[in-house]
């Protein structure tokens, strides 16, 4: 229907192409975005980012780079955009090589930029240059940024950093669910199962959704038999049957390894969940 209804449009600019080469994107039609792009009499900046942003979308890097490498001119967007896709692509050692090269330049980041580069760093184990970063972070007042937060708070838990993550958590900063499940997870990567889950009650008691799968994750490496005895002998909770059907509808949602999990749970703790919803799963 929106190629059909951009057919018929007796005149297209920039604005209308860019946006249907975007939609075509989100629909895996490559082919057409590039027919489209290349027939455009015009091109803007916003139009070589939304080509650049689409092949990193469809797992298109080398045509991604290649554009990039053609583009007349570039703006902050078109540097964080290919930083994101190659980190994203498991080719982080070269996301913070260009991240380098825009410092180099001159170019002026935005928090997504410094997020991107410090999510770069924490795949990278890149500790020296990931402090760096943050230095440069607190200079530009970023630091508050709930996602460049949440982007440091995981960076230094993957580096075996957890008491500056714990830092900057503990900031004067806007905690959004991004904040709070990187702490969570933070202290799963660090085998403080404990603490994780007197996260989890936090997380819980200001409302945020929560989904159980977090504890679970063969990253984290919190079985799923640790979470009720946790819960109950930290005192989190001492509604047992809230617990019970948290845990159960959560753990109902995630993979095999999860399943082997439940059977651990099941096992242990044969009073514990109600046995038709572990069928279910």
């Amino acid at each position: 229907m929106g190629m059909k209804l951009f057919e018929e449009m007796p005149e297209r600019n920039v604005i209308s192409c860019t946006t249907m080469i975007n939609g075509l994107f989100q629909y895996g039609r490559v082919e057409l975005a590039e027919h489209l792009f290349r027939e455009m009499p015009t091109r803007d900046i916003a139009a070589w980012n939304a080509m650049i942003h689409g092949y990193f979308g469809n797992k298109r890097v080398e045509d991604a780079v290649k554009l990039f490498d053609k583009m007349p001119c570039r703006n902050v967007i078109s540097w964080t955009s290919v930083i994101s896709g190659l980190d994203q692509q498991g080719r982080s050692d070269e996301a913070l090589v260009l991240f380098k090269q825009i410092v180099g330049y001159g170019v002026q980041g935005t928090p997504n930029t410094y997020s991107c580069a410090i999510t770069a760093c924490a795949s990278t184990l890149a500790l020296g240059l990931g402090a760096g970063i943050h230095g440069h972070v607190i200079k530009l007042n970023y630091v508050t940024d709930g996602y460049i937060a949440a982007s440091m708070i995981t960076f230094y838990a993957k580096c075996k950093q957890i008491e500056n993550s714990c830092k900057i958590f503990n900031e004067k900063l806007h905690k959004n669910l991004a904040v709070w499940t990187a702490l969570l997870t933070g202290y799963g990567l660090n085998l403080r199962h404990g603490d994780a889950l007197k996260v989890f009650a936090d997380m819980n008691e200001k409302g945020f959704i929560i989904v159980i799968s977090t504890f679970c994750d063969r990253q984290v490496g919190v079985e799923s038999s640790l979470v009720p005895e946790y819960s109950i002998n930290d005192g989190i909770s001492t509604d047992r049957k809230t617990v019970k059907a948290k845990l159960s509808e959560a753990l109902c949602e995630v993979g095999e390894y999860r399943r082997n999990c439940k059977r651990r749970l099941i096992k242990n703790n044969p009073d514990f969940g109600m046995k038709t919803d572990w069928i279910a799963a």
